[in-house]
C-alpha cells in the first residue's frame, strides 16, 4: 500500500514537472511537497489502511447481495475493429480477486475461438435442458454479439439454437444486433419455423434495433422460402420507403419467390427493376428465371 501510495505521488509530481518545466522544479517547492506528503502519507498509513480494509469487505458483501460478479472493461486479444467500431470477438470473464463471492472465480480472458468452441461443444451435447444452462452459467462469461453470431453460425439443431438465443438475451447487459438477428431469423427461415418468425420481429422492436439491409434481405428470403409473396413484397416496399436500396440479392430473393408461385409476369417485372438498378443479375438470377419462363412456356421471352 505505501508504495502505491510513493507512486502516485511521484505521479503528480510528473505531471506538475510537465507544467512548470525543469528549470521551474525547484521554485515551485514540488519536490519539497512530494517529501512532506510521502511522510503524512507513511504516518498515517496504519490507520488509513485499516480504513480502506473494512471499506473493501463493505462493498465486496453489497457488490455479492446485488450482482455478484464485476464486468471487467479492458478489451480482451480477442476485439476486432468491426464497421466504424471495436467490437468484441473474445469473451470478457466476470471475474473478481476475492474468492468469497459465490458467482466470481479467478480472472479469466478468452479469445473469440476458445469461447465458440467451448459454448458449441456445451451445445452439441444434445437437447436443451437445465443442465446446459447451468454450464453455460458455470462459465462466468460476458457474451458479446459478435461472439453469439459466431456460435449460431455453428449450431445444427434450430430448437437449441433459438434457446441459447433467448438465453443470451436475458443475460445483464447483453443487447442482440441486426447481425445476431439476421442470423436467427436465417436459421428460422431453414428449418421453416415461419411461427418464430413474428416473435423475433416483435423483439427486435423492443430492444430497438433498426432495420437494416442485411435484416431487409434476410426477411424478404424467408417469406419467399415460406411462399408469403405479399409479406415480402410489403417488406421490399417499406425497404425502399425507408430510402434503403435493394441489392441483386434482394431481386434474386424476390425473383425466385415469384417463379416458384408461378407469377412470371411479377418476376420478370423485378428482373426489370433489377436492370434499371445498375444491378447486374448473375448467373443464379438467369437460371431461375430461365426455367420459370421454360416452365410456364414462354420461351420467347427468354430468348430476348
Amino acid at each position: 500500500m505505501r508504495e502505491l501510495q510513493r507512486i502516485a505521488i511521484v505521479f503528480r509530481c510528473l505531471s506538475s514537472l510537465q507544467l512548470h518545466g525543469l528549470r521551474g522544479l525547484e521554485r515551485s517547492g514540488l519536490l519539497k511537497s512530494a517529501a512532506a506528503a510521502a511522510s503524512v502519507w507513511e504516518r498515517d498509513a496504519s490507520s488509513f489502511s485499516a480504513v480502506e480494509s473494512d471499506a473493501g469487505v463493505e462493498a465486496e458483501a453489497q457488490k455479492s447481495v446485488d450482482v455478484g460478479v464485476v464486468v471487467d472493461t479492458q478489451k480482451p486479444r480477442g476485439a476486432v475493429e468491426d464497421g466504424g467500431g471495436t467490437e468484441e470477438v473474445g469473451a470478457q470473464t466476470l471475474a473478481s480477486d476475492k474468492p468469497k463471492t459465490v458467482l466470481q472465480d479467478k480472472s479469466r480472458y478468452f479469445d473469440g475461438k476458445v469461447i465458440v468452441g467451448t459454448v458449441c461443444n456445451i451445445l452439441w451435447k444434445g437437447k436443451w435442458s437445465d443442465a446446459t444452462e447451468k454450464s453455460l452459467q458455470d462459465l462466468k462469461t460476458y457474451f458479446s454479439p459478435g461472439v453469439v453470431y459466431e456460435i449460431l453460425r455453428c449450431q445444427r439443431d434450430i430448437d437449441v439454437s433459438w434457446s441459447f438465443f433467448m438465453f443470451v438475451s436475458e443475460q445483464c447487459l447483453y443487447k442482440h444486433n441486426s447481425r445476431t438477428y439476421a442470423k436467427m431469423l436465417s436459421l428460422l427461415g431453414d428449418s421453416k419455423r415461419y411461427s418464430r418468425v413474428q416473435t423475433l420481429l416483435d423483439m427486435m422492436q423492443q430492444d430497438g434495433c433498426g432495420m437494416d439491409t442485411q435484416l431487409y434481405n434476410t426477411l424478404i428470403s424467408v417469406y419467399g422460402q415460406a411462399n408469403m409473396a405479399e409479406k415480402a413484397v410489403a417488406t421490399l416496399e417499406l425497404f425502399k420507403r425507408g430510402g434503403g436500396k435493394p441489392t441483386a440479392y434482394t431481386y434474386t430473393s424476390m425473383i425466385h419467390l415469384f417463379v416458384k408461385t408461378g407469377n412470371i409476369r411479377k418476376a420478370m417485372e423485378m428482373y426489370s427493376e433489377m436492370v434499371e438498378a445498375h444491378l447486374l443479375p448473375n448467373h443464379t438470377s438467369f437460371n431461375i428465371l430461365i426455367d420459370g419462363l421454360a416452365k410456364s412456356g414462354e420461351v420467347s421471352a427468354s430468348n430476348s
